[in-house]
């Protein structure tokens, strides 16, 4: 038994895990003031090339994934249909939020980053709260 769980772990590290993610920020919210987690507000266009880029690239990343599913909660949503509260309606996507679990704007992030430049980011940003 011991056995078949370091098989499972070791083929997760591997293949990599998969992004947690949420679609709806008030269900998120809840989940980070019950985790005692900031927020990821991933706001993203439909037609964006950009964001389909960092969709492709930044959030397929092990370590940017191991870094949201550790240490935030994950939202994205769609700037052209999904409800998002007025004050985080980016003119431009994609735009990063990182939120209190209150949904405050502790810092934001504008256009591509590339997985380098996103945890660089990241742990800028710990050491302003």
């Amino acid at each position: 038994m011991k056995l078949l769980g370091g098989l499972l772990l070791g083929c997760s590290l591997l293949l990599g895990a998969d992004l947690n993610i949420y679609y709806d920020l008030d269900i998120a919210t809840s989940k980070a003031k019950k985790e005692n987690k900031n927020i990821i507000l991933y706001v993203y266009s439909t037609n964006c090339p950009w964001c389909k880029k960092m969709d492709k690239n930044t959030y397929k990343n092990n370590h940017v994934i191991d870094e949201l599913n550790k240490n935030y909660v994950f939202v994205k949503l769609n700037r052209d249909i999904d409800k998002i509260p007025q004050e985080l309606i980016p003119r431009f996507v994609p735009t990063t939020y990182i939120l209190n679990k209150n949904q405050e704007e502790e810092f934001a992030m504008y256009g591509y980053k590339n997985a380098d430049e996103f945890l660089l980011v990241l742990e800028d940003s710990k050491k302003d709260f």
